[in-house]
């Protein structure tokens, strides 16, 4: 498997990189949250967390109309971008970006 080629595209858009991100610190969040906390519209974390469900970077449980994601550590994909923020973590543990 090409594991640079589809992590580049997994990572190029921006923003998938801030919700990858958010979920590696905090674990899982529904939308709403990750759009309050990343800055990002609430339109724009549906979009890219929906291309990430696709490729299977991240899953997802329902509660009713409401959706948590989480990444999904069964992609092997997913195994490396963790590899990739841990590399970038400092000491304290947070992803230096």
């Amino acid at each position: 498997m090409d594991y640079l080629g589809n992590l580049e595209e997994v990572l190029a858009p921006a923003p998938r990189l801030k919700i990858i991100i958010f979920l590696f610190l905090k674990e899982e969040a529904n939308i709403m949250r990750i759009s309050r906390e990343t800055g990002l519209s609430y339109m724009a974390v549906s979009r890219h967390l929906n291309a990430l469900l696709n490729k299977g970077i991240v899953g997802e449980k329902r509660f009713g109309r409401i959706r948590v994601f989480y990444l999904n550590y069964k992609n092997p994909l997913t195994i490396e971008i963790k590899k990739f923020l841990l590399s970038l973590s400092g000491r304290d543990g947070k992803v230096k970006v």
